[in-house]
């Protein structure tokens, strides 16, 4: 037997009490999960929740680490059909309708704009630069967690990963639209291909 089938083994067995919001013994659950998915790879992660409707949905995720894709594909390519789960490889792409605080900084995606980079050796490049009206060159390595965090919801984890080649930030200019910056929500229309696994 597989790690990817014990798995799936241990999860069916406990599947209705991850469904079960009052089950006092629930939290503890969830965190053995996260040690059995790590014997299938300590490079996977989950997200978890449960529907009004009842319907349970579990994401496996590497986080946006592009090498620890496989396991996640083959992972979930050995999900067994559970019924009332939705089991899903990968972050999906949640548009840019939220707002986050994310290393003590509040981002709100709508007032962040972006350009697209291009590298004139590289003819399959595609970068971004993500602008903030309130950035602080200070702080640049936090308001560079900050638009990860923001893109991989936005346009999702695979999308974020496979196709944008470099990310950097910096201040908003003060007619964002004449040199060349667009709102977030045109992003997933640039993208330079549709991913899928």
């Amino acid at each position: 037997m597989t790690a990817s089938d014990d798995f799936w083994q241990w999860f069916t067995t406990h599947e209705r009490q991850f469904k079960d919001r009052t089950d006092p013994g629930r939290e503890a659950l969830t965190d053995e999960l996260l040690e059995h998915l790590h014997q299938v790879s300590d490079q996977l992660w989950f997200e978890m929740g449960v529907l009004r409707d009842g319907t349970g949905h579990l994401i496996i995720t590497a986080e946006g680490n592009a090498e620890a894709f496989p396991d996640v594909v083959a992972l979930v390519d050995a999900a067994p059909r559970l019924e009332g789960w939705e089991i899903t490889a990968f972050k999906p792409p949640r548009g840019f309708g939220f707002v986050l605080n994310r290393s003590g900084i509040a981002v709100d995606p709508k007032q962040a704009r972006f350009a697209a980079l291009e590298d004139p050796d590289d003819p399959g490049f595609f970068g971004l630069e993500v602008a903030f009206p309130h950035y602080d060159a200070g702080r640049e390595d936090d308001f560079l967690d900050a638009a990860y965090t923001m893109l991989e919801v936005g346009i999702g984890e695979l999308a974020l990963a496979a196709q944008v080649h470099h990310l950097q930030v910096g201040a908003l200019p003060a007619d964002p639209e004449s040199e060349g910056y667009l709102p977030l929500e045109r992003l997933p229309d640039l993208l330079p291909g549709r991913v899928t696994h």
